[in-house]
């Protein structure tokens, strides 16, 4: 296969960093028609003018994953294939997936983006963007907000003493704001209780764990995912302090929520 010969291979062999992938796509042209996803054949008019099958997409596609498995090799075990599938926009799995996550991320602008560095792992762009965004607001829910995240930041580059004092002080913010603010008070609680577990100060962790589904329980619809995201958290408590059978009958309870609450492809049910 040209791409792997070109490509793939030399990646996984020149540098003892990086993995070498060959990705496969398949298409449906019927479907894609149907749906209105536009792609097209550029083999003839691109640069290598036939040599190469070229296959132009837009920008905003979106592929479904269909499996991942390594490529046999003498020389290096980095080396992988990845088999994928152009989903076409009525894809009723996606509609799911994707209105969960506007519904859990309602963020708007730079807010948004610092949020969304963070989940790909870019800690320190994060941080500079809260910093930013903390120096230019004086609204104390949105202070508050931008604090919490900031100890997010800090908690995922395990620097505990920053991300306990960040969390601590936008939970006093929060106590502070009349309600409505449940959500943020219940979070805060929540993601002191994981500096804890971090910690490994499990019994801590656990009474800030039900301090912040004491809260939900109130507050949230009883088959709400961050209802089932505490129930999780109290299991793994007791499970870490030795109470299996309570940690059991915590994971089931959250279980039967995410079955109702997030599709069914959602990542929490690997977890």
């Amino acid at each position: 296969h040209g791409s792997l010969e070109l490509f793939a291979r030399p990646a996984s062999y020149q540098n003892p960093d990086s993995v070498g992938i060959l990705f496969v796509i398949s298409i449906n042209p019927e479907e894609c028609e149907k749906s209105g996803i536009p792609y097209a054949d550029v083999s003839e008019i691109g640069v290598f003018q036939g040599n190469e099958s070229e296959i132009l997409f837009t920008t905003d596609a979106i592929f479904c994953i269909n499996s991942v498995r390594p490529i046999a090799d003498h020389y290096t075990d980095r080396l992988w294939k990845v088999e994928l599938n152009l989903t076409e926009n009525d894809d009723n799995q996606l509609k799911a997936l994707i209105a969960h996550e506007q519904k859990e991320n309602q963020n708007t602008g730079w807010a948004r983006l610092s949020s969304l560095f963070l989940e790909l792992r870019q800690p320190e762009i994060a941080e500079q963007l809260y910093k930013t965004l903390l120096q230019q607001t004086s609204a104390d829910r949105k202070q508050a907000y931008y604090i919490h995240q900031l100890g997010s930041v800090y908690y995922f580059k395990n620097e505990n003493s920053k991300a306990m004092s960040n969390f601590k002080r936008s939970l006093e913010i929060f106590e502070k704001i009349p309600p409505p603010n449940h959500h943020y008070l219940a979070t805060a609680y929540m993601h002191v209780g994981n500096v804890h577990n971090q910690m490994r100060e499990f019994s801590k962790a656990l009474a800030l764990y039900q301090q912040a589904f004491e809260i939900q329980k109130i507050s949230l619809p009883p088959n709400h995912p961050h209802v089932a995201t505490s129930l999780m958290n109290m299991g793994s408590m007791y499970c870490d302090l030795g109470d299996y059978h309570q940690a059991l009958s915590l994971y089931q309870q959250a279980l039967e929520i995410q079955k109702t609450a997030l599709p069914l492809n959602h990542s929490n049910f690997v977890e």
